[in-house]
C-alpha cells in the first residue's frame, strides 16, 4: 500500500476526488456481466452505483470515507483499512490517485469478482504493466461514448468529456491474458 492510509486519505477527502458515476455506465455493466447477491461498494458517497445495483435486486453494502450529509452509505469506512468479512463481489468507482491501492484492497477482501470504473489511461505505465501481470485482470469493457461525470445536482455541460473510461473487470483465480469489448 501507499503513502495514502487512513489520516492522509481523509485529509485529501475533498471534491477533487469525486466523480459520481451516471446511472447508464451501471445498467451498461450489468449487461455485460453477472454478478452475485452480496455485492460491497466502499466508494458510494451519493449512491450512484449502490442505487443502480439495489434497482436489478443486489444486496449492496453501501460505505464511504464521506461523513457529509448527501452519503449513502450503510456504514462510515475507510475502505483501505477495510477488515470485515469478505464479499463475494465489490463493485466501484474508486479515487483514481489511489486506485491501484483499492484494487489490491479488493482482491484482498472478495472472493469472486471486482469491477472497477477507470480511466482507460489506467492501462499505461511500467508500473501498471507489472501489477497488471499480477493480477487476475480478466476484462476491459471500453465506453465508445464519452462518460461525463458530475454530481446530479449540477448542470450538464454541453460539450462531451475529454477523458476516456472502462470498466476493469478482475475476477479470482482468473489465469489467462484479458479481453476488450466495447459498450456502445
Amino acid at each position: 500500500m501507499t503513502k495514502w492510509t487512513s489520516i492522509a486519505w481523509r485529509k485529501r477527502n475533498d471534491w477533487i476526488d469525486f466523480y459520481q458515476t451516471p446511472s447508464w455506465c451501471v445498467e451498461k455493466l450489468l449487461e455485460k456481466e453477472v454478478f452475485s447477491d452480496n455485492i460491497l461498494e466502499p466508494c458510494s458517497w451519493a449512491g450512484a452505483i449502490s442505487k443502480v445495483l439495489e434497482k436489478h435486486w443486489y444486496n449492496v453494502f453501501s460505505q464511504d470515507i464521506r461523513t457529509d450529509k448527501w452519503v449513502y452509505w450503510n456504514k462510515w469506512q475507510d475502505f483501505l483499512l477495510y477488515n470485515k468479512p469478505k464479499v463475494w463481489d465489490i463493485i466501484t468507482n474508486p479515487p483514481y490517485f489511489i486506485a491501484k491501492d483499492f484494487i489490491n484492497k479488493a482482491l484482498e477482501n472478495t472472493d469472486w469478482k471486482v469491477a472497477m470504473l477507470l480511466k482507460l489511461s489506467f492501462l499505461e505505465s511500467a508500473d501498471r504493466y507489472e501489477f497488471f501481470k499480477n493480477t487476475p485482470l480478466k476484462k476491459v469493457y471500453v465506453f465508445c461514448k464519452r462518460v461525463n461525470m458530475y454530481p446530479e445536482w449540477q448542470p450538464q455541460p454541453k460539450n462531451s468529456w475529454t477523458i476516456a473510461y472502462a470498466w476493469y473487470i478482475w475476477e479470482k483465480w482468473y489465469t489467462w491474458k484479458p479481453t476488450i469489448d466495447w459498450i456502445l
